[in-house]
């Protein structure tokens, strides 16, 4: 009998929360992942390395550009995966004030770019918006319409108005 071949991953935002305890599921499923994560002065590892998957075998870490299409397709052939999960964004708040286009860029474009390729390529492909949350914060519960007045407490939730399917 011939040994199965694992199924491939692609989880962008790996560094995150979502993405570190995601990937720890996956490989406990026997899931080859591939985790992606943004070119800083200080790559920051510590919650993969806490959870004591950082050196998995399963694991490969590739850096990756969510504002750059092409690097989208390129991750895509080049892993071979046959599922996504987009979990990176630019979530922190204070930094957002900060840098409200740079912001917008990786959380709203960003999504756009992983979106496009991964979508029409990939039977199963799931995209989430960290920044989805803050979208209403002013607001009381209910279910919310097209018609609703969007709030944002955080340049963080303006992308979350963009349009990414």
């Amino acid at each position: 009998m011939m040994p199965s071949i694992p199924r491939s991953v692609i989880i962008t935002g790996i560094t995150g929360q979502d993405g570190a305890y995601l990937t720890e599921l996956l490989l406990s499923k026997g899931y080859k992942v591939y985790g992606t994560f943004r070119r800083t002065s200080s790559v920051n590892f510590w919650r993969i390395e806490e959870l004591g998957i950082a050196q998995h075998p399963n694991l490969h870490l590739v850096e990756y550009d969510l504002t750059d299409l092409g690097s989208a397709i390129r991750l895509l052939q080049s892993t071979g995966a046959t599922e996504v999960y987009n979990l990176a964004a630019q979530s922190f708040v204070g930094v957002s004030f900060d840098q409200p286009h740079t912001t917008a860029q990786i959380t709203g474009v960003g999504a756009l770019n992983c979106w496009k390729p991964f979508a029409s390529s990939i039977p199963k492909f799931a995209s989430t918006r960290p920044a989805r949350r803050r979208c209403s914060a002013r607001c009381r519960p209910f279910r919310r319409r097209k018609t609703h007045r969007f709030t944002p407490a955080a340049p963080t939730a303006w992308p979350s108005c963009m349009p990414t399917g």
